[in-house]
């Protein structure tokens, strides 16, 4: 993410995310930034929608009575569908059963169960003529119409979290610091795995044009919709911001985003990418402002979704900003049903994300396939800028970060988180081609558990260092044991978990993470979405030693069920018991 001093760009559904750079250390509370006059709605299922696609409103058949009512008051223009309407397998629990079997999907009707199961197929913007309190306008939907609307928020901006044998190779320090060369002895990354990149484009470059995902299905030029996808001509990404088949870029983030990411190397060229194998299928969601509504990021992610049946795993978010959308959440759920990760930049304020979340990197917390990236300098500290916590993951390389850029220049010199996580992208990606039927929690344990620890970045990030690209690819098949006796006893200070530490292997060794999950209800795996976890950064001690934890303040007073995962450092991860807890 560029750092400006102004706000500027947007994440997945209609929110564009802005970023106020305040003085580093110092967490101001913004009111989230919105578009004027839209509106993103998730349906109940069975409620009755308008047809596929964006049209004028205008004498068209409101199709339920939330939009006739809308209609009404503000004046509907347009409503757009964020997700393609695919057609559904006649069996849909079939066809999920199948890919929880096989992991990732192979067939579009497998895809079209995902955006059913995830409710994706039920979301939609709805555009105002009106200008209208959005924020008591969404408030008010929800309070009146519970039976018909699972949500219905602002379509939020968030903004690109930036800061203002190949020809530069030597110049790029954080290859070296993460140790990419070494990594590469293992896999340079494979041409099976794509890594979409949502932004704001991308510019025509030497290191970058052969790398352009091209889709099989689809037959350049001729005006057909040939892989049934319901995009016409979408050879090699598109343009959620203008609707074609151009994903151009015309502000710069996107291109240089890419090439960290996965640039052309060994051509003698600029400079060189972390997955150098893998091609890079690129989304544009932001336009010629740096913003990128949340609306256009959810499209978006459903587009990488479906191309999962084309190898895209790896999913990076170079942005962010205030402001939950569950639409961005839902479709980051499904790109996981899809086994693909998501990366997302941890943003540039300065400021703890623990104490005020910044989004769609804050879904790391909720959701198994996030990973939210801090930025380093080269001497291995947190740089001045990023925001940190121990709702962010790791920690990359991130200040004066050599990468392509479009225009005169072919390469350019930027920082921000922005640039941290392309970096793990690229990680991500070399993980897949070694290991393919790794899932994306597993992908996310190998990259979190085999960091260099730092005490620089000790309790500023969950895992407490930095990247270490060689490190990642451990041969692991071994689960930590279950935690068994799980209880509670009364402390000086309020309730204290104990329980006996597993290890790595079984019994043997130290494991890497304890996710410690609550709920006020019993935790079931259709409820697990709505756990919170415990943000605390208690480290697994070594197997057999008796691990305590005092329950903090903020823990919910009353009935609650605590469940604890345990995760290795590739990723495999077992579940305790359920303990309920009165506090």
């Amino acid at each position: 993410m560029r750092k400006f001093s102004a706000v500027f760009l947007a994440t997945s559904l209609s929110f564009i995310y802005l970023w106020a750079q305040p003085e580093p250390g110092r967490a101001e509370r913004h009111q989230p930034s919105y578009a004027p006059g839209e509106i993103i709605i998730c349906f109940q299922p069975n409620v009755s929608l308008p047809p596929e696609g964006l049209f004028k409103a205008a004498g068209a058949r409101l199709t339920n009575e939330v939009l006739v009512a809308l209609d009404r008051v503000a004046n509907v223009v347009q409503i757009e569908h964020l997700a393609p309407a695919l057609p559904l397998p006649a069996d849909r629990a079939g066809a999920l059963r199948q890919l929880k079997r096989s992991g990732r999907p192979t067939t579009l009707e497998e895809i079209a169960a995902i955006f059913s199961e995830y409710g994706q197929d039920r979301i939609v913007t709805v555009r105002l003529a009106k200008d209208v309190d959005i924020p008591a306008l969404t408030a008010d939907l929800m309070r009146r119409y519970p039976h018909l609307i699972e949500f219905a928020e602002p379509n939020y901006l968030r903004t690109v979290d930036l800061r203002p044998n190949d020809q530069y190779f030597s110049s790029q320090w954080y290859m070296v610091n993460v140790k990419a060369q070494e990594a590469w002895d293992v896999t340079t990354g494979s041409s099976d795995v794509v890594v979409a990149v949502i932004d704001t484009g991308i510019s025509p470059h030497p290191d970058l044009d052969e790398k352009r995902f091209v889709n099989p299905g689809e037959i350049p030029g001729n005006g057909i919709d040939d892989d049934s996808d319901k995009y016409i001509d979408d050879v090699s990404g598109w343009d959620f911001i203008n609707d074609d088949n151009d994903p151009n870029d015309d502000f710069g983030h996107g291109t240089w985003v890419s090439g960290v990411a996965a640039a052309a190397t060994n051509n003698r060229r600029d400079i060189a990418g972390v997955s150098w194998g893998s091609p890079v299928l690129m989304l544009k969601a932001g336009g010629s402002d740096g913003t990128l509504p949340s609306s256009a990021i959810t499209r978006a992610i459903n587009y990488a979704v479906m191309m999962s049946i084309h190898g895209v795993r790896v999913i990076n978010m170079s942005f962010g900003g205030e402001g939950r959308s569950g639409g961005e959440w839902s479709a980051i759920r499904a790109a996981n049903a899809a086994g693909i990760v998501c990366v997302a930049a941890a943003g540039n304020e300065g400021k703890n994300n623990d104490q005020q979340q910044h989004y769609p990197s804050g879904f790391e917390i909720q959701t198994d396939n996030v990973i939210s990236v801090a930025a380093t300098t080269s001497s291995d500290r947190l740089a001045g800028f990023s925001n940190f916590g121990l709702s962010v993951g790791v920690a990359a390389p991130g200040d004066n970060i050599l990468t392509t850029s479009g225009g005169r220049n072919s390469t350019a010199r930027l920082s921000g988180t922005s640039f941290s996580a392309p970096l793990i992208a690229g990680v991500a990606a070399l993980i897949y081609s070694r290991f393919p039927d790794s899932t994306p929690v597993q992908v996310r344990g190998r990259i979190e558990g085999n960091v260099d620890v730092l005490s620089t970045l000790r309790g500023k990030v969950l895992s407490d260092g930095r990247v270490n690209v060689s490190r990642v690819f451990d041969e692991d098949e071994i689960p930590p044991a279950p935690i068994t006796d799980l209880q509670v006893v009364a402390g000086p200070q309020g309730p204290v978990l104990t329980w006996t530490a597993p290890g790595d292997d079984g019994m043997e060794g130290r494991a890497s993470f304890y996710d410690i999950r609550y709920l006020s209800q019993q935790i079931t795996p259709n409820n697990f979405r709505y756990t919170k976890r415990l943000l605390v950064g208690l480290k697994p001690g070594v197997a057999g030693t008796t691990e305590t934890l005092t329950l903090p303040d903020n823990f919910p007073t009353g009935r609650s069920f605590v469940l604890i995962r345990v995760l290795d450092n590739v990723g495999n991860l077992v579940e305790s018991s359920q303990l309920e807890v009165n506090k």
